[in-house]
């Protein structure tokens, strides 16, 4: 150890100049002399191993078999001239060059002194959406459940657990499902929390649309001027909204003067905007060239029209009978590579079969087919409705049973339609088995399914079941109209029941409903069956007193009866029993 605490000393000595010139007997055998003599070699050998000295000072060249000269101990040959000055300075360089690049490769790596603090929670994981409909849907559950009264209390309990899109998505499935009050209710709450559940000017636009697709057009423009004057971020879609709501509602120039409003504020309409004005001018009945100014608007302003702008105006010009400008709007659409989707093939049909096109109206179905689109429930009400005007009861029974087959579940209107059909075909009894089939796919009759029922069974005669359904009719709380009326009262005077057609006569005058020509003809036509000449005649008295006249089978048919009989007393009164019978309502047994 104390050797090499001295060699270490010797070596700084030697690097430092310190020992310049001098001999170092003491440290080196006799061989090595010579290079004490030159100091800096003599630094660069001390720090090799060419002068290490071990613990009792003798020299290396003796260790490693008496080698006395650098050449040996470098392993440099022989040779009689050798520059040592040079081979020295060349091993300096490189052992200092070496050096300095290890040095350079290593990075300093400063210790952290600061706290260390302890992971003591995982972190959550990120929200899917398939979470956020099931916080939506136990959100849903538990306000369905506790109604308006209790909804605060659940919203209340949900809190830290939801987001301001959760509550969102809630109004909207509210509004979808029509449950307006519970949808402001939970809105209302909204509006007095703190942080992140207070609404913002999304929030305020969706109920916008949830009030305008109710209805409730002062509702939703009470709302927005509380958005104008509150300072709610007002945009484009908040605007939409209210557009929507007026063109719902047919409220054409307040929906202008809305649009009116946007852009004097500077916001630009875009395509949704104009389609949406486009579909009020529909409902409104105004001309069509308001409607083709909306659309040169769409293309003013460099929007290039989307498929469902173009089945808008498709729509709106089919409605007013525009074959030929609607033909025009097909070229244009394949000239600007405009594909058309499955809702403007359903507009070109039905616009044929309306106009009684069959020809064309198989035209399209079959370019439904070749483009490959399937057909819709729309699709199929219009083919069973093409075939009905073509008098093709088995042809549009074929469409109906394949529609089933295919799995397209049919509408209300389209079951209504096919109970019609077999009514015409002469099978009321297929009829009856739709109308419980709709019954079961839980739809609720209106009065058109009714009416189509009755009128079934009225073509073959039977009154029992004509009965039967009316008062069932009348039970489930659905009132009959003037076409019910007409249709019961014809049914009952075809086959001689002219005092139940008169009972009804006078019910409907009773709820309000004015008897119109069809109702004046219907009962000249029942009393002519039953010989009724005087009560016929009466009925063509009041009906010239409405202002309507006898159509050429009424008149026809008077002419017949004049003459022949009176029944002279034109007054008729029905025992209770028969009053009760038709008139009070009561339960059928069919199931």
């Amino acid at each position: 150890m104390r050797g090499l605490q001295h060699t270490n000393t010797t070596s700084r000595m030697l690097h430092s100049g310190a020992m310049a010139g001098r001999q170092l007997p003491s440290l080196c055998a006799p061989g090595c002399t010579r290079l004490a003599t030159k100091p800096d070699y003599v630094s660069v050998i001390a720090k090799s191993t060419t002068c290490v000295v071990d613990g009792v000072g003798d020299c290396v060249s003796s260790r490693l078999g008496q080698a006395t000269s650098v050449g040996a101990l470098l392993d440099i040959p022989e040779s009689p001239v050798v520059d040592l000055d040079n081979l020295l300075q060349a091993s300096v360089l490189n052992m200092e060059t070496s050096l300095h690049t290890e040095n350079l490769g290593r990075k300093i790596k400063k210790p952290w002194n600061g706290k260390i603090r302890p992971r003591t929670k995982a972190s959550q994981a990120p929200w899917t959406s398939a979470d956020c409909a099931q916080r939506v849907d136990g959100m849903l559950a538990d306000l369905e459940e506790e109604g308006i009264l209790g909804a605060w209390a659940v919203l209340d309990a949900w809190v830290g657990k939801i987001t301001r899109v959760d509550v969102a998505r809630v109004i909207r499935e509210l509004g979808s499902r029509m449950n307006v009050a519970l949808a402001l209710e939970v809105f209302e709450w909204m509006r007095v929390q703190k942080g992140r559940l207070k609404p913002n000017g999304h929030t305020y636009t969706l109920v916008l649309g949830v009030l305008g697709r109710a209805g409730l057009t002062i509702q939703a423009r009470e709302l927005f001027d509380e958005m104008l004057s509150s300072g709610v971020e007002v945009g484009l879609h908040s605007f939409n909204s209210m557009i929507g709501a007026y063109a719902r509602k047919g409220l054409f120039k307040k929906a202008w003067r809305m649009y009116e409003d946007m852009v004097e504020s500077g916001i630009q309409a875009d395509e949704i905007t104009l389609s949406t004005l486009l579909s009020g001018v529909g409902k409104t009945q105004l001309p069509v060239e308001t409607a083709e100014k909306i659309f040169s608007k769409i293309k003013e302003n460099g929007i290039l029209p989307r498929v469902e702008t173009y089945n808008t105006l498709l729509s709106v010009l089919s409605r007013g009978g525009h074959t030929e400008r609607c033909k025009e709007l097909e070229i244009e659409m394949q000239r600007l590579e405009v594909v058309p989707n499955i809702i403007t093939f359903n507009t070109l049909l039905m616009m044929h079969v309306q106009g009684g096109r069959l020809k064309e109206a198989a035209e399209v179905y079959q370019r439904i087919l070749d483009a490959g689109l399937k057909p819709t429930v729309v699709t199929y009400t219009g083919l069973v409705q093409m075939y009905c005007r073509a008098s093709k009861h088995k042809e549009a029974i074929e469409v109906f049973l394949e529609m089933r087959r295919v799995g397209c579940k049919p509408d209300l209107m389209i079951y209504s339609l096919m109970i019609s059909v077999y009514g015409k075909a002469g099978s009321a009894e297929e009829a009856a088995l739709v109308f419980r089939q709709l019954q079961n796919d839980g739809y609720i009759p209106n009065v058109v399914t009714w009416c189509c029922l009755i009128q079934a069974f009225g073509w073959q005669g039977k009154m029992q079941e004509i009965g039967a359904f009316f008062n069932e009719m009348l039970a489930s709380g659905c009132l009959p109209d003037l076409t019910l009326y007409n249709v019961m009262m014809g049914a009952y005077g075809r086959y001689g029941h002219s005092v139940q057609a008169a009972i009804l006569f006078r019910r409907m005058q009773a709820q309000g409903i004015s008897p119109n020509a069809v109702s004046y003809d219907t009962m000249i036509q029942a009393y002519c069956h039953s010989k009724q000449a005087a009560d016929a005649q009466i009925v063509l008295d009041q009906m010239t007193r409405a202002g309507f006249s006898p159509d050429r089978s009424s008149r026809a048919m008077l002419q017949q009866l004049v003459g022949v009989k009176n029944s002279g007393d034109s007054q008729i009164r029905l025992t209770r029993k028969e009053q009760r019978r038709i008139i009070m309502p009561r339960p059928s047994n069919r199931v």
